[in-house]
């Protein structure tokens, strides 16, 4: 189905595929104090996953869940209990930490989440409970009564007594507070406070570095075996190449008693490999290579310099006949080759004899030779003499001219000077100036 979803060849629907755990599992917590214990089936059978679940228990202090497969007999695993129970000392597949009586003395609500993650391994991701705090109580200003404003009428009153004295009575009025003491009542607040979970489970960060061990020793034997299959792999392809090649292009390059002793070899090594050899060190694969290939590489290596000499002879003798038209050119007097010096083109002529005569040598002796015999020159041989044969023509033949000699231009006796001061009319500062002054004057309107 994932083949086809991503395939561009073929038109779909639009599916949606889940992953689906097959076993159920469920979760049992022991009872503690007046806290009963119990167990519940939290995954079924086909659940979809990734998936979180919520379990709520009423504790008072830490407890301990454990994690198992419902139906024992339907896993392919001995053992039914997920992670690794320890004993009642220390606490379940995972313990709950930090849990602790309500203010009435009462059980606490714990929320424990569980969850398969998307590679379908089952945990108690974290646990959380529940606590009322009380909020800080706002504190409210209220304003006080304001003062009444001084007047005359009650700053005092004058009253005349019949002595002729006055007497002065000042009128107060008492002020009442306007404040007024407000009742608040406290306010609460649920929070969600996060308890620890301690796992226990069948690895720990502490056994890691065995582990990675572990896995780097299965990694050290894998790497070893398949070293092992790729030399048995070699010896037999090589066995079944040369066989098929000493009937074909191989033929003309051995003769009959090489080749029937290597036929004989290839097929004892052939029997060995189905037999004694089905099974061994690498190093005795590489052994029995060693030994082909003493016996083989010769035929092959004759195959391949007949091939490629003619193409390399051909290479020189192109060489050799430009040079040599080169310096045949410069011999005639071409201007193209008028620069070189007569020391370099010397040189160049006795490097073309010098080589004509090594490849016709190399050449002639190579054709009397049998195919069945080593080469008299290999094919890197005359690369070799080509490159220093170029080393020492190149630079000569490729230098370029010399640029020629700057001309000066001619100087001129002065005729074409004078003509063009004629006819350009000399203009000084006077005569700019007065001509100012009578454009000025006529653009001048009353």
């Amino acid at each position: 189905m994932k083949c086809a979803i991503l395939s561009p060849a073929f038109k779909v629907r639009d599916f949606s595929v889940k992953d689906s755990q097959p076993f159920r599992i469920k979760l049992s917590w022991a009872g503690i104090g007046q806290s009963d214990g119990g167990e519940n089936d939290v995954f079924i059978e086909h659940d979809e996953f990734p998936f979180s679940k919520m379990l709520t228990v009423y504790r008072q202090e830490s407890f301990q869940i454990d994690a198992s497969y419902s139906y024992p007999n339907q896993i392919p695993h001995p053992s039914r209990h997920i992670g690794k129970p320890q004993p009642k000392t220390v606490g379940g597949s995972w313990v709950v930490r930090d849990v602790t009586p309500a203010s009435d003395n009462g059980a606490r609500k714990v929320k424990v989440k569980v969850r398969i993650n998307p590679n379908g391994i089952f945990s108690v991701c974290s646990a959380n409970t529940f606590e009322t705090v009380e909020l800080q109580p706002v504190k409210v200003e209220t304003q006080q009564g304001a003062e009444p404003m001084e007047t005359d009428d009650s700053k005092s009153n004058q009253e005349s007594n019949e002595d002729g004295t006055a007497t002065t009575t000042a009128t107060e009025t008492p002020v009442e507070s306007d404040q007024k003491e407000s009742k608040i009542e406290p306010k609460t607040k649920t929070v969600s406070v996060d308890l620890p979970v301690e796992e226990h489970v069948s690895y720990k960060i502490s056994n890691i570095s065995d582990q990675i061990q572990s896995e780097k020793e299965m990694q050290q034997k894998d790497r070893i075996e398949k070293e092992k299959v790729d030399a048995k792999n070699a010896v037999e392809e090589y066995v079944y190449y040369m066989r098929d090649k000493l009937g074909d292009s191989l033929s003309e390059f051995v003769s009959n008693e090489e080749a029937e002793k290597l036929q004989t070899f290839l097929n004892k090594t052939e029997n060995w490999l189905y037999d004694e050899g089905e099974d061994v060190e690498k190093t005795i694969y590489d052994a029995k290579m060693v030994e082909l290939k003493k016996m083989g590489d010769p035929v092959q290596e004759r195959y391949r310099e007949f091939e490629n000499r003619k193409n390399a002879f051909d290479d020189f003798d192109r060489s050799l006949i430009k040079a040599r038209k080169f310096y045949d050119d410069y011999r005639k007097g071409s201007e193209n080759y008028a620069h070189l010096e007569s020391s370099d083109m010397e040189k160049v002529i006795s490097a073309v004899e010098e080589k004509k005569k090594w490849i016709d040598d190399q050449r002639n002796r190579q054709e009397k030779r049998k195919k069945t015999e080593p080469p008299v020159v290999f094919v890197h041989e005359i690369q070799n003499e080509l490159q220093k044969f170029e080393a020492i023509v190149l630079p000569i033949l490729s230098k370029p001219k010399p640029k020629p000699p700057k001309t000066e231009p001619l100087k001129s006796d002065g005729k074409g000077d004078n003509e063009q001061k004629e006819e350009k009319p000399i203009v000084n500062e006077e005569t700019s100036k007065c001509e100012a002054k009578m454009n000025d004057a006529e653009m001048e309107v009353d």
